[in-house]
């Protein structure tokens, strides 16, 4: 059956209990991330460390990070997020900001701002080791490119993982853009090797537990690469009504 059958709102309603019944992992901290309380009424919580690698609150993926963060808040969970910079108010305390303190300046090249992802997942995934001791996280929700090292943390203490992957394989995107250059003469022969970026972003797909898809093209994208339909959690995202309306 494909996955579109499926209902899943948001991560957040995944968090809540309302996920697939196959699950990748059999721990037991899978098993309280997903649980559904016998009594539909009764609140669900969860400790959840938000991983958000941008700036959050900013237009485009930074707004859509900002707004299931706040979402999780809302639905009573405990959230706390690590993001270089928050550039809007989130409903809840545990804001960490890895760069906040930090001289900013405009990274050079490319090479520059995969140093900055790094670097802030590196404070991340020590927050993350951190705060766990103190109070065990039930789930990590988090963003590509400066996630590998949480991620690694999470599966050292058996934390579930969800990654969100708001477009395609990155390897099926460089293929499609490969085959229009080839069919308007602007290049010839086979796609070129993965180069270090994407070695590094199929890393944290490897990594992760589920892969948060929000469309069916996406969730294509990782089954033609023999990634198992129970890792691909269809999700949906939305728009701020406040700001996009209808005549």
């Amino acid at each position: 059956q494909r996955r579109s059958a499926w209902s899943v709102p948001a991560c957040s309603d995944f968090v809540a209990g309302n996920g697939p019944a196959e699950l990748r992992r059999t721990a037991p901290a899978v098993e309280r991330a997903t649980k559904v309380p016998s009594n539909p009424s009764e609140p669900v919580t969860r400790r959840v460390f938000f991983n958000f690698p941008f700036r959050l609150g900013l237009n485009g993926i930074g707004n859509t990070g900002w707004q299931q963060a706040n979402a999780l808040v809302e639905l009573g969970h405990d959230v706390v997020i690590a993001t270089p910079r928050c550039e809007g108010v989130v409903r809840v305390v545990h804001t960490f900001e890895t760069r906040r303190f930090a001289v900013i300046r405009r990274p050079r090249g490319l090479s520059g701002v995969e140093r900055m992802l790094r670097a802030h997942g590196a404070r991340a995934a020590s927050l993350f080791r951190k705060l766990h001791r103190d109070a065990a996280f039930d789930v990590v929700h988090c963003w590509p490119r400066g996630s590998i090292k949480l991620l690694d943390a999470a599966r050292d203490t058996g934390v579930p993982t969800f990654y969100d992957r708001p477009n395609t394989h990155v390897v099926h995107g460089f293929e499609v853009v490969h085959r229009e250059n080839v069919r308007l003469g602007l290049a010839d022969g086979p796609p070129p090797a993965m180069d270090d970026r994407q070695r590094r972003e199929v890393a944290e797909y490897d990594a992760s537990d589920f892969l948060l898809c929000p469309s069916e093209a996406v969730a294509d994208s990782f089954r033609d690469r023999g990634y198992a339909d129970d890792r691909l959690i269809r999700t949906r995202y939305g728009c701020d009504l406040e700001t996009f309306q209808v005549d």
